[in-house]
């Protein structure tokens, strides 16, 4: 399986797979005074874990920090279709007239870039991106391009392992520092499972609900942590490490969910420029080696 691996697969999955697992496994390394283990079988069972643990982050990445939520709340919209806009930056004009003179050639798209309501144009800019992106692939001119797509994922992965490690960190900490009832904690258990079990088959997806399933899923990991508490018992300022490495974890995961709007920019506009580029012609020598 490790021969197999790609760059999405290293970057998209196993590194924020094992970003989460060290953070889950680090309370109970540090409370019990146990070093990293430096055996062969360890480290392969490592990168399992940690690649098994990326697929489900990005599954859920899907709903807590989408990707059509590249930038600040107020563009919710794809990076393909802003950079395309009349005041967008990243692209120079002259660029976007060539680009858009290409797309309507070769794909007989029209995307719009002079329209005063660029919103109603985004449906046909999603295709015409991805008709782009399937012609650097069509040609092997995608590897430059797809280098940043791994980096957004990772970016997104990433945020997503940190706010994972920083409920979790939280919950140690409350554990430890407040009289939490155990009761109260089991009954918060039981309302999961039961929201889980009645929402995920019938209720239609809405905004509301997606941030009810953000706010379980933290939730849930503030539970575990506290549950990992219990089991760790008290240590000397244990609670106040545990909170300073949520606090960190908090920091992270923002600026991780900004380098994910930053790839994510930088990966449409990285495909657009390919595209722009005639695939270079074999010289007269490589093409008689060849």
């Amino acid at each position: 399986m490790i021969q197999r691996f790609n760059f999405y697969d290293i970057y998209g999955y196993l590194l924020p797979g094992l970003v989460l697992a060290a953070l889950l496994v680090a309370p109970f390394s540090i409370a019990g005074g146990l070093a990293p283990p430096a055996h062969l079988a360890s480290a392969a069972l490592a990168v399992v874990v940690g690649y098994v643990l990326g697929h489900f982050l990005q599954r859920f990445a899907d709903v807590w920090l989408p990707w059509t939520w590249w930038g600040v709340p107020t563009k919710r919209r794809l990076p393909s279709s802003h950079l395309l806009d009349p005041d967008a930056t990243r692209l120079a004009s002259e660029v976007k007239r060539q680009l858009a003179s290409k797309i309507q050639q070769k794909f007989h798209l029209d995307v719009g870039i002079d329209s005063d309501d660029p919103k109603k144009f985004d449906p046909v800019r999603q295709e015409a991106f991805l008709q782009c992106r399937r012609d650097l692939l069509n040609s092997d001119r995608a590897a430059y391009a797809e280098q940043f797509q791994g980096m957004y994922s990772m970016m997104r992965g990433f945020a997503c392992a940190l706010g994972c490690g920083a409920a979790f960190h939280a919950g140690i900490a409350s554990a430890l520092e407040f009289a939490f009832p155990r009761q109260l904690e089991r009954s918060i258990w039981v309302l999961i499972a039961v929201w889980i079990l009645v929402s995920i088959p019938s209720i239609p997806e809405s905004g509301f609900t997606v941030w009810v399933e953000r706010a379980v899923g933290m939730l849930v990991f503030w539970l575990l942590g506290m549950e990992a508490a219990w089991y760790i018992g008290a240590k000397p300022h244990f609670a106040r490490a545990a909170l300073l490495i949520a606090l960190g974890c908090v920091l992270l995961a923002f600026k991780s969910a900004k380098g994910f709007s930053y790839y994510a920019e930088i990966f449409a506009a990285t495909v657009y420029r390919d595209f722009l580029l005639d695939k270079p012609e074999k010289s007269a020598k490589s093409a008689k080696s060849a």
